[in-house]
């Protein structure tokens, strides 16, 4: 969430897509507001819970507010499919809220609320707020076999790639690890983004890509290329990639194609023509190739 001229953009990503949007958040109103619920708060906890049911009303319209001004329509969509494809899996969704804009990180976005989803959200799943600080890089530790999870994806109107001997050349510097047992090499079983989401839950420690990358200007985001059903493209950005990755909830990741890091993102990856950098939640990688 970050400040934009009509009021503030929210960009979403999700393991069922991404979105963005300019919300109109009164914040300066919410804000005023907050002594009244500070002290609704306090006194709830002194009552019992029948009365302090009506005590409540200012959290549940203060969060009701906060819902409704960035849950609208695609991102409301998103949320809905995301929590869904997470119980599907037997998981819980994990909110993380990286509140850029200091009047929106001064709200209470804990107590986001909306009834007819089961009152507030917090109760349902983790809600998160991401502080975003330089944090020193602490070493990937892993007990062997390290997981090395490959993916091929090559839409066809794109320039085409020497996939099989990427994949070969792979194998072949591997091979006496694997046979070592130290190493263990899996490739995912198709090029688009849900092959990908299901094979990240069998979990893996760095996940390599062959397949193209592009830029996007707008949102100053590297983005990795899929393929959908139709084998046409289909682009990822960065943050929906950790997002993804998050959620199926494997070993911090790395991904390679063509890759170099510039400034200080945790995965970065670039087209021959460019080199932009792109973050997730995952610890910084260095650039790597299998040749």
């Amino acid at each position: 969430m970050s400040e934009a001229p009509d009021g503030y953009r929210i960009d979403v990503t999700s393991p069922a897509g991404e979105d963005t949007l300019v919300a109109a958040i009164d914040a300066h109103e919410l804000l005023e507001r907050l002594p009244s619920l500070e002290a609704a708060v306090l006194g709830s906890a002194a009552h019992s819970r029948s009365i302090g049911t009506g005590m409540e009303l200012p959290a549940m319209e203060v969060g009701g507010t906060l819902f409704e001004s960035v849950f609208q329509s695609g991102i409301k969509a998103l949320y809905l499919s995301s929590r869904q494809k997470a119980q599907e899996h037997g998981q819980r969704l994990r909110m993380v809220l990286r509140v850029r804009s200091p009047e929106l990180a001064a709200l209470p976005w804990e107590l986001l609320y909306d009834e007819k989803l089961g009152g507030y959200l917090c109760l349902h799943h983790p809600v998160i707020r991401h502080v975003e600080m330089l944090e020193p890089v602490a070493p990937l530790r892993v007990e062997p076999p390290l997981s090395i999870l490959g993916m091929v994806s090559l839409p066809g109107a794109l320039t085409p790639l020497e996939a099989e001997t990427e994949q070969e050349g792979l194998s072949t510097a591997l091979k006496p690890l694997i046979d070592e047992g130290r190493v263990r090499l899996d490739w995912v079983g198709g090029g688009t983004k849900q092959d990908l989401f299901n094979a990240l839950f069998a979990g893996c420690h760095i996940f390599h890509f062959i397949g193209h990358g592009k830029f996007d200007d707008q949102r100053r985001q590297g983005m990795l290329v899929f393929s959908d059903e139709q084998g046409r493209e289909s682009p990822l950005h960065a943050e929906a990639l950790g997002s993804l990755i998050s959620v199926a909830d494997p070993s911090p990741a790395s991904s390679c194609s063509t890759v170099a890091r510039r400034e200080p993102p945790t995965l970065a990856i670039c087209s021959p023509a460019r080199r932009p950098s792109w973050s997730t939640r995952f610890r910084p990688w260095s650039p790597c190739s299998s040749r």
